[in-house]
């Protein structure tokens, strides 16, 4: 048993030591190019599974890491635990999964200007469309990027143009990219200064995104007090229950006192839901 504790030990400082040798050998810009190489690859390589893999493909692989989780909650604890805990999981997914598609959305809109303007720039340079797109994508950000090489290579398989711009404003319901999808089709059917109209444009979203910004930071007071009296009364209860538990007996062990709970619990969200209704309703005024 000793031996073993000190093969841990020894396993572990080697490893602490090859970390820290690493890090003083290579550069502070080294450093930072390898950390921004391993974002970009992990970027890619995550748009590429979620965008290939299938709706049952992603639930099995997330019900396969969800099992043995289960099981070590079931073996530590109990099976109701693992039971509950399978539940809140459950339920947390589909806000967690608009959440980010919320964040992925919001980056879309922000880097939609910087690309326009490239894509205005390749254009007036005398490229046509789908070199211009080309040279674009190959130069624009995550998660953009993603969504416009998927446009460009629906577009090479033989669709038309409108038919790509409407996958993507699809993919992307934000009303930024409904715009971009709506002037470039407009542009390819009737023709015109595509170049002048992309540039005006590019302008136009990014002083909407400045005005967005700069509303977002003015708010931000009143978001913060929402969440501290959303989880003011929650964290009061949870620390009344740790100091003085007698107290709380009432309403944790008796049948009343439960349904009061729920009925806290309820109005709690509905405020909290109503908060954040009203806030997003004046960033989208």
């Amino acid at each position: 048993m000793l031996s073993q504790q000190l093969l841990l030990s020894l396993l572990i400082a080697l490893s602490v030591g090859l970390v820290g040798t690493i890090a003083l050998v290579l550069s502070k810009d080294r450093r930072q190019a390898l950390h921004q190489q391993l974002q970009v690859q992990t970027e890619n390589t995550l748009w590429e599974f979620l965008s290939l893999a299938t709706a049952r493909q992603v639930w099995l692989i997330s019900l396969l890491m969800m099992v043995p989780m289960m099981a070590l909650i079931t073996l530590a604890t109990s099976l109701f635990w693992a039971a509950a805990m399978a539940l809140a999981t459950g339920a947390l997914l589909p806000l967690f999964r608009g959440k980010l598609l919320q964040r992925r959305q919001q980056q879309i809109s922000l880097q939609l200007p910087d690309v326009l303007t490239l894509l205005s720039h390749a254009m007036a340079s005398g490229m046509s469309l789908l070199p211009a797109l080309e040279l674009t994508v190959s130069q624009s950000p995550q998660p953009l990027k993603g969504e416009l090489a998927l446009m460009l290579q629906r577009m090479r398989l033989g669709e038309s143009l409108s038919s790509a711009l409407n996958a993507l404003a699809a993919r992307v319901p934000t009303l930024a990219i409904q715009f971009f999808a709506l002037t470039m089709q407009i542009g390819a059917r009737h023709g015109g200064q595509q170049v002048a109209v992309l540039q005006r444009m590019a302008a136009a979203l990014q002083a909407q995104n400045i005005a967005q910004q700069r509303l977002m930071s003015l708010s931000a007071q009143a978001r913060l007090q929402g969440r501290v009296m959303f989880l003011l009364p929650i964290g009061l209860f949870l620390i009344l229950r740790w100091l003085h538990p007698e107290n709380t007996a009432l309403l944790t062990e008796t049948r009343a006192g439960w349904i009061i709970l729920a009925v806290s619990v309820a109005l709690l969200l509905v405020g909290h839901l109503l908060v954040r209704r009203i806030m997003q309703s004046a960033a989208d005024a």
